[in-house]
C-alpha cells in the first residue's frame, strides 16, 4: 500500500454509500488523516485512518487478497480502534484469519416517500441549538458515546459541529446532533434520556435537526447496527432509506 495525499480521495466522496460524511471529513481535514492506496495509476483500494481511531476501507470489489493483508497490518501498525468496510472478502479475512470481532451495519440516505410533518412543540418543552454548555452536558447527562465521535465538547464546536437539546424544565430530554459534519453532509445521532423514552422526544428533535440542514443546504445521513431495531424503525419514520450493508470491524483483546 502506498501512502498518497488527500486528493487521491476525493473523487470517491460522492459515490460512497457508506460513512460518506466520514469520508468527506477526512479528506477535508487531512491533517488529522493518513491515506493508502494500493496502485496510484489505476487504485482498487482505498484506505484511511483518521485521528488514530476509525479506519475506512473502500475497494471496487475486486482487489487482490496480498492489499487486503496489508491493510490489515497498517491497521494494526497504528493501533486504530475500528475499521469500516462494505468488502465481503475483507471482513472474511479480519474475521476468520486476524480474529476481529464483526459487527453488522446499515447506511441510510435521506429519501423521504412523502413530505415529513415537523411538529410544533407542547408546552414546557423547548428546543436549543446546541452551544458549548450543551455539548459539555450530553456526554455527562444522557449520551456517553459523545466522546466515540468528538474529542471534547471544545472540539465539536471548534469543528462545526452542530445540533439541537429538547430540554423541559431545564433538562435535556432528548438531543439530535452531528457525529461528523462537513458543508454538504451531516451524519445524525441520537439520544432520548432513559427515563423520557417512548414519548416521541428523539423522532421530534431529529425532525427539528433534520429540517435544519436542509433549509441550509446540507443532507442528512444515518447509520446504525443493523441489530438496533429501535433505530431502524425511527430512520424510517424520519424519511431514511437503506442504502448499503457494512460492517464495524474491532481487533481482538489481549
Amino acid at each position: 500500500m502506498l501512502k498518497v495525499e488527500a486528493s487521491h480521495f476525493e473523487h470517491k466522496i460522492d459515490k460512497a454509500t457508506f460513512e460518506k460524511t466520514l469520508t468527506e471529513a477526512a479528506v477535508k481535514y487531512a491533517e488529522d488523516s493518513i491515506f493508502f492506496v494500493d496502485n496510484i495509476k489505476q487504485p482498487e483500494v482505498f484506505f484511511f485512518i483518521r485521528r488514530g481511531v476509525e479506519a475506512v476501507l473502500i475497494s471496487r470489489g475486486n482487489a487482490e487478497s496480498a492489499y487486503l493483508e496489508k491493510v490489515a497490518e497498517l491497521f494494526k501498525e497504528h493501533r486504530a480502534i475500528v475499521l469500516m468496510s462494505d468488502d465481503a472478502e475483507f471482513q472474511s479475512i479480519m474475521s476468520q484469519k486476524h480474529g476481529f470481532g464483526v459487527v453488522e451495519r446499515l447506511s441510510f440516505k435521506y429519501a423521504p416517500l412523502s413530505p415529513i410533518i415537523v411538529q410544533s412543540l407542547e408546552e414546557g418543552l423547548e428546543l436549543k441549538r446546541i452551544d458549548l454548555s450543551l455539548a459539555k452536558r450530553i456526554e455527562g447527562e444522557i449520551d456517553p458515546d459523545f466522546r466515540l465521535f468528538w474529542n471534547s465538547p471544545d472540539d465539536f464546536i471548534e469543528a462545526g459541529g452542530s445540533g439541537l437539546c429538547l430540554l423541559r424544565n431545564g433538562e435535556i430530554v432528548a438531543c439530535s446532533w452531528s457525529s461528523y459534519t462537513t458543508d454538504k453532509n451531516v451524519e445524525i445521532a441520537v439520544a432520548t434520556r432513559e427515563n423520557c423514552r417512548r414519548n416521541g422526544f428523539a423522532s421530534l428533535v431529529c425532525k427539528h435537526y433534520i429540517n435544519q440542514l436542509l433549509s441550509e443546504g446540507r443532507a442528512p445521513w444515518w447509520s446504525c447496527h443493523k441489530s438496533n431495531s429501535a433505530s431502524i424503525a425511527l430512520a424510517n419514520r424520519l424519511g431514511f432509506q437503506v442504502l448499503q450493508d457494512y460492517s464495524w470491524m474491532f481487533a481482538p483483546r489481549k
